[in-house]
């Protein structure tokens, strides 16, 4: 079951967008440390103890944050270029 997933790291706050819905907003759990100072795993679960049993069709890396109306758009785009 194929799924458009978004990722935001903002400081040591992570919010993860499946098909546009936000569904998780939470600190990083390691004492404040950014995730994005550790390196980000794709393949793994947020842990990285474990395999997230997933394949990756596309990867797309922004410098910023996207705004709610370039999010949108994004999602739909790669929703129609994937068929879902």
């Amino acid at each position: 079951n194929w799924r458009v997933h978004l990722l935001e790291l903002d400081g040591s706050h992570l919010r993860h967008w499946i098909d546009g819905v936000l569904a998780l907003s939470a600190m990083v759990p390691d004492g404040g440390q950014p995730l994005g100072q550790r390196g980000l795993i794709l393949g793994a679960d947020y842990q990285t103890n474990g395999d997230a049993q997933a394949e990756v069709a596309e990867v797309i890396a922004f410098r910023r944050a996207l705004t709610p109306a370039e999010r949108g758009p994004l999602v739909w785009a790669l929703r129609g270029r994937y068929g879902l």
